[in-house]
């Protein structure tokens, strides 16, 4: 057990961020983000995130600060928030989501008939979504097409 928790302590100091000061609006964010997670929440919008600002119980976050916070945790790969007019007003705050989509696309390539020139439309993401098993992408089917658009 000394010998685990010397490891862990190593690992944490060894952290690049281990010993920053950070807002503490930053931290109740974080676990307010993580509890939507844990719910199966996978995208939230801006909006959303603003208005839990405003619910944190201590001083919320400027806009300033707030799209600073959004960056750090997305540099972390806690969340992802791309700062694009297209994509800005959404944020994954479930990365594997991403790589679920993904999977679903790649998934189902040999099977989608209209695949012409290596491109996807949108009507062949609703068809792969509409199967049972990734169903719960069709309510996000605006936001993927431009997230991966973008990247």
């Amino acid at each position: 057990m000394e010998e685990l928790r010397a490891c862990i302590s190593t690992t944490i100091t060894e952290n690049p961020q281990w010993g920053q000061r950070v807002p503490k609006q930053f931290l109740i964010l974080e676990m307010m983000f993580a509890a939507l997670v844990e719910e199966g929440t996978t995208i939230i919008s801006l909006e959303d995130a603003e208005l839990m600002n405003t619910q944190i119980g201590v001083k919320p976050l400027s806009t300033t600060k707030l799209g600073l916070f959004l960056g750090v945790q997305n540099i972390c790969g806690k969340m992802t928030y791309i700062d694009d007019p297209k994509l800005r007003n959404y944020i994954v705050i479930d990365p594997t989501c991403l790589i679920d989509v993904l999977k679903s696309i790649v998934t189902s390539v040999p099977i989608i008939a209209s695949l012409r020139q290596g491109r996807l439309t949108k009507s062949d993401l609703s068809n792969i979504w509409s199967s049972n098993k990734f169903s719960n992408f069709l309510k996000h089917k605006k936001i993927f097409p431009a997230a991966f658009g973008s990247l």
